[in-house]
């Protein structure tokens, strides 16, 4: 398992906190420090009921999708690389940059990523792999957004704005998205 922090959050506080500009990924419907330990924080707003159960799957979720990612990146990471970012999960994301919903939000310096909890629930895994990882690119690896298209029309990177609606790519050419993903 990852170690990463999870939290949810009827609305995060991440935003407007500064210290790391925000890198987000909008959602199919929006146009165009030190190691972490094992995940031990879950918050809630008073006004958010979410059940024990839940909160379990959801983390295990988050946890998964992280594992996944260390799995994949092992032949490219450096021995002993841990995650370092806590993943906020929260009901009400709005991008800072358009005022409109997205999926996923990075604070680069603050190692702060926050997810749309409502589309987290409703993605497939491999949506998941694709927002996570994603948002792992920019807290991680230090990676910038890309617009490049492949030949074949898919998107040139994991770190393409537009890689959650052409998931089917990454589906389709797993290993190229991945080696390009860790290797760059």
């Amino acid at each position: 398992r990852a170690a990463l922090p999870v939290i949810l959050s009827a609305c995060a506080t991440v935003h407007g906190r500064g210290g790391g500009a925000p890198h987000s990924v909008p959602s199919r419907d929006v146009p165009a420090k030190a190691a972490s330990p094992a995940p031990q924080l879950v918050k809630f707003e008073e006004r958010q009921a979410v059940p024990p159960a839940d909160v379990e799957r959801e983390r295990a979720t988050v946890e998964e999708t992280a594992a996944g990612f260390l799995r994949a990146g092992g032949a490219y990471l450096p021995p002993g690389f841990r995650l370092r970012s806590t993943v906020v999960l929260d009901d009400r994301l709005v991008s800072e940059e358009t005022g409109r919903p997205t999926v996923g939000v990075c604070y680069t310096s603050e190692h702060v990523i926050v997810l749309n909890r409502g589309r987290w629930l409703s993605y497939s895994r491999e949506e998941r792999e694709v927002v996570l990882w994603h948002e792992l690119g920019h807290c991680e690896l230090d990676r910038r957004h890309t617009t490049g298209r492949r030949p074949g029309g898919g998107p040139e990177s994991l770190m393409n704005s537009n890689s959650v609606a052409d998931v089917s790519y990454f589906i389709r050419d797993r290993a190229y998205y991945v080696r390009e993903l860790f290797s760059n």
